[in-house]
């Protein structure tokens, strides 16, 4: 009788060491279905504006927050971009190469390029201080 309770014991003092009979439950469920991870991180959108014929085009880009915008300047006269509210000016920005003069025949050659990083949400307006007429914006999104 003595080896039956020692038995016993063991058994009953192995099935409470493992967690026999436990009902608590580890997993990530709710339900009953399993929650999907979150999405990774998605990079920022960038993008360019071309300025050629007295217009930049896009005339309004839609960026999010951190992506780049690249103007460069594809037509037969200088231009430039500088921020309504100052916050940048991009100086002056040659046409493509291939012309005499500080115009150029919109050729052969890449002609002078801008670029800014957009760290803030916002409406970013913008103009070519040489051609006032010339406008544009940028829409940056969270």
């Amino acid at each position: 009788m003595k080896t039956f309770a020692a038995a016993l014991v063991t058994v009953l003092s192995l099935g409470l060491a493992f967690g026999c009979g436990s009902s608590s439950s580890t997993n990530d469920t709710v339900g009953g279905t399993p929650t999907a991870p979150p999405p990774p991180p998605s990079s920022p959108t960038s993008g360019s504006v071309s300025i050629q014929d007295f217009t930049y085009a896009p005339e309004t880009l839609n960026i999010t927050v951190g992506g780049e915008v690249t103007w460069r300047n594809n037509g037969p006269s200088v231009h430039m971009t500088v921020s309504d509210a100052g916050l940048w000016n991009s100086g002056t920005l040659a046409a493509p190469e291939g012309g005499g003069g500080s115009y150029g025949d919109g050729g052969s050659g890449s002609g002078g390029t801008f670029s800014r990083v957009f760290s803030q949400a916002g409406t970013y307006a913008y103009h070519c201080e040489i051609h006032p007429y010339i406008r544009g914006s940028i829409i940056v999104s969270e």
